[in-house]
């Protein structure tokens, strides 16, 4: 399950370097509360900090490819540690 919807996590390209801010943002916290992440362990896992997740997660601030990249990377190995996610 965990596995699926990471694989379905792909960016929506708005402008160069930014992404489609409203169905990224949409994706990310889909699938991270889907898999039970808390925002505080994925800004952690990220490298950032929780205020700024939580900005990106709002629409306060744009994703750029990076940014996704990293999200679905520490997404990615959050779904590893045993524990972390949410069982299905």
């Amino acid at each position: 399950m965990q596995d699926e919807l990471l694989n379905n996590l792909s960016p929506v390209m708005d402008e160069n370097p930014f992404l489609d801010t409203q169905q990224t943002t949409r994706q990310i916290v889909s699938v991270r509360m889907a898999m039970g992440i808390s925002q505080k362990a994925l800004a952690m896992e990220m490298g950032i900090s929780p205020p700024y997740l939580n900005d990106l997660e709002k629409g306060y601030r744009r994703w750029t490819l990076a940014k996704f990249k990293n999200a679905k990377s520490a997404l990615k190995r959050l779904s590893r540690i045993p524990g972390m996610c949410k069982k299905k």
